[in-house]
């Protein structure tokens, strides 16, 4: 009998007389007697002496007899009860066709518990976490540009050099981008929306300033309605109605004995009380 037992895609030989080919579930093909009801790894290897089950029974391969599903402890693949490999879960074992049997999968190292592949894990070893969204595990390098989320070693977005907690929340910017001081998140630091950078942070200015520099308070440009106080880069509403006159983008406290002035700060045109025009 000419026959072997393959993964899908692999070189397979012609079953002999009297047998034929079965592919079962998980892709193995194996040549089957024939006049076998149901193929199971115990009819080959008893040379068409078929080892076949009712409905709802499993062959015992310790045994050599037919029991209940539920009465086998170990593993059940192609019919057959393994005994043998306790504690195993059916995607556990494999079947090796040199042995003609079941063998528990050795994980690859980074896998605790593997599932049909030794690097397709169900759980990853210590230091080790899922890769992205597949079942791979391998270290996570959280000092280039990867966070960790439950258990999963995930990408940083491309505009983090180092993340946590969340792809976009970064810890460090890559070269020429801020990390906004309220959101976390980098990007462009813009000026025209009452920010400014401070290392790198982009940070926002004084709600007084429309533009600032270095410092919150340090304004360029004052918002609308605002104005440079004195000589100074601070801005504020000007209060002409009580001892300050505008000139130009810059607000000017009058004369101590003015109560409104313009143009000048002892050009009054209302006195404080208890002063009064001079004639």
């Amino acid at each position: 009998m000419n026959d072997s037992v393959t993964k899908n895609g692999e070189k397979c030989y012609s079953c002999t007389n009297n047998y034929s080919y079965q592919t079962f579930p998980d892709g193995v093909k194996k040549c089957c007697p024939q006049n076998c009801k149901n193929c199971t790894e115990k009819s080959r290897r008893n040379n068409l002496s078929c080892a076949d089950c009712s409905d709802g029974q499993v062959y015992d391969d310790d045994n050599s007899n037919c029991i209940s599903l539920s009465s086998c402890s170990g593993v059940v693949k192609y019919g057959i009860c393994y005994q043998s490999i306790p504690n195993a879960q059916t995607d556990e074992v494999k079947y090796d066709p040199l042995r003609g049997d079941l063998v528990k999968i050795v994980c690859d190292t980074t896998c605790s518990t593997c599932s049909n592949s030794p690097n397709i894990c169900k759980q990853c070893s210590t230091g080790n976490y899922f890769i992205g969204d597949t079942q791979n595990c391998g270290k996570c390098d959280t000092s280039n540009g990867y966070y960790i989320d439950n258990g999963r070693c995930k990408k940083c977005d491309s505009i983090c050099k180092l993340c946590k907690d969340s792809s976009k929340k970064c810890d460090i910017c890559i070269d020429g981008k801020y990390k906004d001081s309220s959101t976390q998140i980098c990007g462009d630091c813009d000026f025209n929306q009452q920010k400014y950078i401070e290392g790198e942070m982009c940070v926002k200015c004084e709600s007084h300033c429309q533009t600032c520099e270095k410092e919150s308070y340090n304004c360029i440009k004052c918002s609308i309605s605002n104005y440079f106080v004195g000589m100074s880069q601070v801005c504020a509403k000007c209060d002409t109605s009580n001892g300050w006159y505008i000139d130009g983008d810059r607000c000017f406290m009058c004369h101590q004995m003015c109560l409104t002035c313009e143009k000048s700060w002892k050009n009054c045109t209302k006195c404080r009380k208890g002063y009064y025009f001079i004639k």
